[in-house]
């Protein structure tokens, strides 16, 4: 079983995040990490949707996160690898 590797693959060709804070799989890679990582549990959905809702992620093309940092006003671009 491969697993994303974000040091040599796109996030955006293995998922999807929604609106809603769901992330949706889009390649075999990206099922069996969202699976190993249980990235559809509901309390990380509802913290990713809150994080949408409350402008501090946002999906800028289909799957590519940006978390804004308002304390110092940087912007980092974040692998959901490592944020679910």
């Amino acid at each position: 079983m491969l697993l994303f590797n974000p040091r040599m693959q796109q996030w955006n060709a293995h998922f999807f995040l929604q609106s809603d804070g769901a992330i949706l799989p889009r390649s075999a890679v990206g099922r069996a990490t969202a699976r190993l990582l249980h990235f559809d549990d509901d309390l990380r959905i509802r913290q990713r949707a809150d994080l949408i809702a409350a402008g501090k992620m946002t999906a800028l093309l289909p799957g590519s996160l940006l978390l804004r940092v308002h304390a110092i006003g940087y912007c980092y671009r974040l692998c959901l690898f490592f944020w679910a």
